[in-house]
């Protein structure tokens, strides 16, 4: 649980270079499900973290259960808000990047994955699809 709080500070820290004055920042975090624990750790982190750099709101917001249309969705309505950044727990890559990350891309908000990243291919194609990664990799 430590480690996802320390994910979800971190996510924050990334887009942090942006916070400087008395402006508001949102930042999303958006799971792959929201009532799992181990999601719900990154919450509380970014709640925390919010709270201590204080011109900044956490957003959590994901689907109820693993579902990557409704996590697609989601992610196009918080660009719609106008969110200054998104760390996402990718459900699957190529739907989200069709779709989603098109916009997000537009607009130029800066995104960054946790949990779970692009499919190597994806970032390779597309290299400022996202700031950074913050997980653990395999590597055969």
């Amino acid at each position: 649980m430590l480690g996802m709080k320390f994910a979800a500070v971190l996510c924050l820290s990334l887009f942090m270079v942006k916070t400087v004055g008395a402006k508001q920042y949102k930042f999303a975090v958006v799971p792959k499900e929201e009532n799992n624990p181990f999601f719900q750790a990154s919450r509380e982190g970014c709640e925390a973290a919010a709270k201590e750099l204080g011109n900044v709101e956490c957003i959590f917001r994901g689907p109820k259960g693993v579902d990557v249309r409704k996590q697609d969705k989601i992610i196009a309505e918080l660009i719609a808000e106008g969110v200054d950044g998104i760390a996402i727990a990718v459900a699957q890559s190529a739907f989200i990047l069709d779709n989603s990350m098109k916009k997000a891309l537009s607009a130029g908000i800066p995104i960054v994955t946790y949990d779970s990243d692009f499919e190597t291919e994806a970032v390779t194609r597309n290299p400022n699809l996202r700031a950074a990664y913050i997980g653990t990799r395999l590597i055969w």
